[in-house]
């Protein structure tokens, strides 16, 4: 093998090395980064459907305020202010069919529109699939908190499968209403599939863009290093026939 030819693949063996361990510390980090923004995402979007959650029972809130003025003013019994607040609240839906349900602190279920059948039930005693008792937290809170969320498993209607979900709930003393709706998070993992598969088509595309680039700079590197061999070639070319 000549000098010249020597030179040359020591240069572009150095830069494919160089361009290889590159390569292996920016698929690394952009794994980092994919992670990162799903986290994030994932947070944000959890934080964003939490506070619309409160906005939907602050409404219901306000809303039955005005039968428990009129009960106040002595214009309709408690138990007539109740039914039309529960008459209101059974009729307020939203998104994708979503709704409010009510119970008292003493478990009864008072309204539930995925499933009128257990209106009017205790449903103390009832579990969700992972064996919590999920209307004794909702009562825990709250008589403690006023307020809050849980996190559960329960059978997502729209799917037929159990599901995690968050709920918030919210206290209304003077009825005894506990009142809550929540969300499922198969939907927002739906979302953050699209948001994953959007990062990876950009790093696909980045990755791509760096391996023309990658193969620019090795034909450069040749290019540069033949250029370089062939002026230091032809004067040691020269003294060899000097010194022949």
């Amino acid at each position: 093998m000549s000098f010249k030819t020597k030179m040359v693949g020591y240069g572009v063996a150095s830069v494919v090395i160089f361009v290889i361990l590159f390569g292996i510390y920016a698929a690394y980090w952009n794994l980092n980064l994919e992670k990162q923004e799903l986290h994030l995402t994932k947070d944000i979007t959890i934080k964003y459907q939490k506070k619309s959650l409160n906005s939907i029972i602050d409404s219901v809130y306000s809303m039955i305020l005005r039968p428990y003025e009129k009960y106040q003013n002595g214009e309709l019994s408690l138990e007539q202010a109740q039914n039309i607040a529960i008459n209101w609240i059974d009729k307020v839906k939203y998104g994708d069919n979503n709704y409010i349900f009510v119970l008292n602190s003493n478990g009864t279920l008072l309204s539930d529109r995925a499933d009128p059948s257990l209106v009017g039930k205790n449903v103390l005693d009832f579990k969700d699939a992972q064996g919590k008792y999920i209307f004794r937290e909702f009562i825990n809170i709250a008589k403690t908190k006023g307020e809050g969320y849980v996190t559960y498993y329960f059978k997502n209607p729209s799917t037929g499968k159990i599901d995690q979900k968050i709920t918030y709930i919210k206290y209304f003393k003077p009825f005894d209403f506990i009142m809550g709706t929540g969300f499922y998070l198969s939907v927002l993992n739906k979302d953050l599939e699209q948001q994953k598969s959007i990062i990876n088509k950009g790093v696909i595309n980045s990755m791509i863009v760096s391996s023309v680039i990658v193969i620019l700079i090795i034909v450069i590197v040749a290019f540069i290093g033949m250029l370089l061999a062939n002026k230091l070639v032809a004067p040691l070319s020269s003294i060899n026939s000097l010194v022949s």
